[in-house]
């Protein structure tokens, strides 16, 4: 009974993760912050899953028994756990204060109460047979790895997001249940004599505070390395479940591998300086790579990162009196390390500079953990002094030396939020200003007044958008168009606008309308009328159709797949029933499908199939000495007659095999180069 309870009860709780942020990503843009600021809402609720079986525990048995099980009962209110968004979360200036409101409204209680579960069932256990629950401890551990391992390779193909919701839910019921006949049990055994964990003695009454900064210090940097590295994956590739939780699961095997014993310091060491060698190869050699060689080397140093922050922890750990107060500093220390990546870090800094700056955490935590086991020596033991002078000056001089090196110095204007690092650049002869999204370029404009219309990089003469205007019949019969675009970037797309077109444009990240009013001119520039919708674009259009009278668009751009994190669920078969009714007839769609490391061409192919459309490829030329660089595109519409024309794409253009994706389920694995 206890085994069932503690293993099912740890399977939901690492389930639920993916779960719940894949209801989330739509409403926020598909944004990688999503799952970065899910991940610091569960380590909050485990805090006070904690916190609430330490209040809980210094009860009388039976009153343990009975609130817990009125407290778990009361969660039941709660289900099921389907997100409940309310008004557009992308309305909101704080997109992580509203996701983590809504979090604590859907699924808050039912975690906290798994969150309970695993420290205090394994105390009840304890309470019933005398012995440390050695065997539950495993149980758990296990069950946790199970379930990240399932949710991408079973749940997530097999069942669509409403039905997970509904399954954990039913599941949830059943572990309650488990709980209440585990209390039922402890109630009948309360008359027994057992001494309690939490009894006080000599010496476990006082803590060195050293000890007590060393258990949060290395839990809150490997945190906050968890965040960091699953921040620079889902940056670079995309924020879906497999990227989620493949961080997740070594995060996690670092704790059961440190707390069987197995660390070794000698060996985590030189692995640590390998893999960061191999990272920060292959950060700087990213457009030549291949994405399964950066996502490695990224994942190896996270493994070994998290397993020398977390083998030092276990080294450092206090009798068994002590315990409850060091699991309960870890989990706060966890809390902190994240809120610290995933909430103040985009307030404070302007790049991703807390990764190069937890890599110095990391041997910070190595020094310090050695230091203070070299001062714990019974035989001329080091002063205290002697290790923590060279390590705060060494951690002091790392960090500068850091900040220093990855300080945007070449930027015009650099700014930071939820949806990432934008920066605006210009070259040493102060020609071109460019507006860059991560890596990827979103957009360049030439500053000589005479050229600055000219439209650059994706869109210039050639390239699949001009191509669709040209062939629009409104544009051959010279009337004016009506076009709509998701992702705005510096604006050049309203280039091509003329007088009485209207250029409709959809983008979630602020920061970029405000960059491209600011820092470029395509869109005062244009003879088209220019109108700027803030928010995600799939939903804008949804609520267009719902609120007021429907717009017809000529031509329908989707432009927010050509690098960082892609947003799949612009590119499933729900969003094209959206897309279709937003199209007048005899209307274009183009999907920019420029991307290192994807190939979206079956993706799209895959939704024009599926709806009966007719679709055709369009490569733009690259020419250097215009600014313009080489593209994909894919046009979109009801019939190949809309697509012909004198400047229709040539005829034998090879159409890759069709992928579809759906809300339910997008799996990269057919479109990675």
């Amino acid at each position: 009974m206890f085994v069932a309870a503690i293993g099912l009860g740890s399977f939901l709780s690492f389930v639920v993760q993916p779960l719940i942020a894949r209801q989330l990503l739509p409403w926020f843009g598909g944004a990688p912050a999503v799952w970065t600021t899910c991940l610091v809402f569960f380590q909050m609720a485990l805090v006070a899953g904690y916190g609430y079986a330490g209040v809980v525990t210094r009860l009388p048995a039976r009153r343990q028994a009975l609130l817990h099980v009125v407290v778990a009962a009361g969660a039941m209110l709660f289900l099921p756990i389907l997100a409940d968004v309310g008004s557009p979360a992308t309305d909101s200036q704080h997109p992580t204060w509203r996701a983590l409101v809504i979090l604590v409204r859907t699924v808050g209680v039912p975690y906290v109460i798994l969150a309970a579960g695993a420290p205090l069932l394994q105390d009840w256990a304890r309470r019933r047979s005398g012995r440390e629950p050695i065997r539950l401890y495993a149980i758990s551990n296990a069950a946790s790895l199970s379930a990240l391992v399932a949710y991408p390779v079973v749940v997530e193909p097999l069942l669509p997001i409403a039905r997970q919701a509904w399954a954990w839910s039913a599941l949830f019921l059943i572990y309650v249940g488990l709980a209440a006949l585990c209390a039922r049990t402890l109630m009948r055994s309360a008359g027994a004599t057992v001494v309690s964990a939490h009894a006080s003695d000599d010496t476990a009454a006082h803590t060195p505070m050293i000890d007590r900064v060393l258990w949060f210090g290395a839990s809150a940097i490997g945190s906050a390395l968890l965040m960091a590295a699953t921040n620079q994956l889902c940056q670079d590739i995309a924020a879906v479940p497999f990227l989620w939780v493949a961080p997740l699961a070594i995060y996690l095997a670092s704790f059961i591998v440190s707390f069987a014993g197995l660390y070794r310091r000698l060996v985590w060491m030189p692995a640590f300086l390998v893999s960061l060698v191999a990272t920060g190869y292959t950060l700087s050699h990213w457009m030549t790579l291949s994405v399964i060689l950066q996502g490695g080397a990224l994942l190896a140093m996270l493994a070994s990162g998290c397993m020398i922050c977390h083998g030092e922890l276990v080294q450092l750990r206090p009798t068994a009196a002590r315990l409850p107060g060091f699991y309960l500093t870890m989990a706060i220390g966890g809390a902190a390390g994240g809120l610290a990546v995933a909430v103040i870090a985009p307030h404070v800094f302007t790049t991703f500079v807390e990764f190069p700056l937890l890599v110095i955490a990391v041997v910070a935590v190595l020094g310090a953990a050695w230091g203070r086991e070299l001062e714990r020596r019974p035989q001329a033991p080091m002063p205290r002094l002697v290790w923590v002078a060279p390590l705060v000056i060494f951690s002091v001089v790392g960090s500068a030396a850091v900040a220093r090196a990855v300080a945007p110095r070449d930027a015009v204007v650099a700014r930071r939020n939820f949806f990432g690092v934008l920066r605006v650049m210009e070259d040493s002869q102060h020609t071109v200003r460019t507006l860059q999204h991560g890596h990827v370029v979103h957009g360049l404009q030439f500053l000589d007044p005479e050229r600055r219309r000219i439209p650059t990089t994706y869109y210039g003469a050639g390239s699949g958008i001009a191509r669709a205007i040209d062939l629009h019949r409104m544009r051959t019969a010279d009337l004016p168009i009506a076009v709509a675009a998701v992702g705005l970037g510096a604006g050049t797309i309203a280039s091509w606008g003329r007088r009485g077109d209207t250029f409709r444009f959809f983008e979630i990240n602020p920061a970029v309308v405000d960059l491209a009013h600011r820092s470029f001119t395509f869109l005062q520039d244009s003879a088209a009328t220019i109108d700027v919708v803030v928010g995600d674009g799939r939903l804008a259009l949804e609520r267009e159709r719902e609120g007021q009278p429907s717009r017809d668009y000529d031509i329908l751009v989707l432009d927010a797949f050509s690098g960082d994190a892609i947003p799949t669920h612009l590119l499933t078969r729900e969003a094209m029933r959206t897309y279709r009714a937003a199209l007048a007839p005899g209307g274009i769609m183009a999907f920019h499908v420029s991307n290192l490391f994807l190939d979206l061409r079956p993706v799209v192919a895959g939704l024009a199939a599926d709806a009966g459309f007719a679709c055709v490829e369009v490569h733009g030329a690259g020419d250097p000495a215009s600014q313009r660089n080489a593209s994909v595109w894919m046009l979109v519409a009801e019939t190949h007659a809309l697509l012909e024309g004198d400047s229709a794409p040539s005829a034998g253009t090879t159409i890759p095999s069709p992928v579809l994706w759906t809300d339910d389920y997008s799996s990269l694995w057919k479109v990675l180069k």
